[in-house]
């Protein structure tokens, strides 16, 4: 009798293996540091979306090296750049708060805060503008 597993049970099933090989594991291993990591980055920018921003905030990390944080169509984007660069000072004091310490975070050498105005046209057509950026040195 020949067996047929669909793409979505395959998928779900090595989901499960990774999950639990991941578990099993703990945070000592590549994996369980990338989700201690990932994990990390979605509480710094919740908290810097509820202290300081109210827009989109968007946060990557490049190369293992560079964090860099989107602030999208903020209202730092109507002010003067001495308040855009207020509020960049006050996003990496409480990044820089939130990864003291951790291990996962000792590669970062620099931050760099970006104010952005993005908008849809036509259904299909995204504008981007980068209004001011900074970068911090660690």
């Amino acid at each position: 009798m020949k067996t047929h597993i669909s793409r979505k049970h395959l998928a779900a099933l090595i989901m499960t293996v990774l999950l639990f090989s991941v578990c099993s594991c703990g945070s000592d291993s590549i994996v369980g540091q990338l989700f201690d990591q990932m994990g990390d980055l979605f509480k710094i920018k919740q908290t810097i979306d509820q202290k300081l921003v109210q827009g989109e905030t968007s946060i990557h990390i490049q190369n293992g090296k560079v964090i860099t944080l989107g602030l999208v169509n903020t209202k730092f984007n109507d002010v003067d750049a001495s308040e855009r660069e207020k509020a960049a000072n006050e996003v990496v004091d409480v990044l820089l708060n939130q990864i003291d310490g951790k291990q996962e975070f000792k590669s970062i050498n620099k931050i760099i805060v970006n104010f952005i105005h993005h908008e849809k046209k036509f259904l299909v057509v995204n504008y981007t503008m980068t209004i001011d950026y900074y970068v911090y040195n660690l």
